[in-house]
């Protein structure tokens, strides 16, 4: 820095003081710069983090971060028991009087409390509200005589059955129940003598129920019922 002789003393002091003056200033500033540009960098880089509000509707929206999706657990199968299958006798035989495989129809009561009987003269008819073969009790199974034009129907020969004649009854499942004649006799068909069908038993039997006797014109029946018990071989 340089002077000249001829300012006094007073000039060299205020000049000096003006210059000491603007150097100070532009420290002052420079420092001033670096805090706002530190500023600006630190809100920058907040902002890069940070979901940018949108507006909806004229209402400004702030999305919250992408919460963490945890996986989905695995879920272990309930196994459900397979129900029991339901076994219906599907055919009877009864070797000793020639019935080999007779396809079973199921029998219901009608209103008036008569047992149906089979639609087809070949088949064996079988009251399903009874006990199935197998179950305590007795199972009854009926079979026409004859047909409506008088020839033999599928139990026609029952009352060639002897005591200790086998009967089998053929289950759905594939399996048979196997049963021996224990009891061959004859009810009036004129009498109500129900009991002698539906009877009580406690183990596992068979009812067989056709009709016999004569031909009743007058009344379109036959005048007695074949009755066959079997209990289970």
């Amino acid at each position: 820095m340089f002077f000249n002789h001829e300012e006094t003393a007073s000039e060299i002091a205020i000049t000096l003081a003006r210059r000491l003056g603007v150097i100070g200033f532009c420290v002052v500033f420079l420092l001033l710069l670096t805090r706002i540009m530190s500023f600006a960098q630190t809100q920058s880089d907040s902002a890069a983090t940070s979901t940018p509000p949108f507006v909806i509707f004229g209402q400004t929206v702030k999305l919250s971060p992408t919460p963490t999706i945890s996986p989905t657990p695995t879920l272990t199968p309930t196994l459900t028991p397979s129900p029991t299958p339901i076994m219906l006798p599907v055919y009877v035989s009864i070797p000793a009087i020639g019935i080999q495989n007779a396809r079973v129809e199921y029998l219901s009561v009608t209103s008036d409390g008569v047992m149906e009987t089979p639609q087809q003269s070949g088949d064996v008819g079988w009251l399903q509200i009874g006990p199935k073969p197998g179950e305590n009790g007795a199972s009854i199974f009926s079979g026409h005589y004859d047909d409506q034009m008088g020839q033999p129907a599928i139990f026609y020969n029952l009352k060639y059955a002897q005591i200790g004649s086998e009967i089998i009854i053929g289950m759905s499942d594939g399996s048979e129940r196997r049963y021996v004649v224990n009891f061959i006799g004859e009810i009036d068909a004129y009498l109500n003598n129900v009991d002698a069908i539906t009877r009580q038993t406690d183990v596992p039997s068979l009812t067989l129920v056709t009709c016999h006797g004569t031909w009743d014109v007058a009344r379109h029946i036959y005048s007695k019922r074949l009755v066959v018990y079997a209990s289970v071989k």
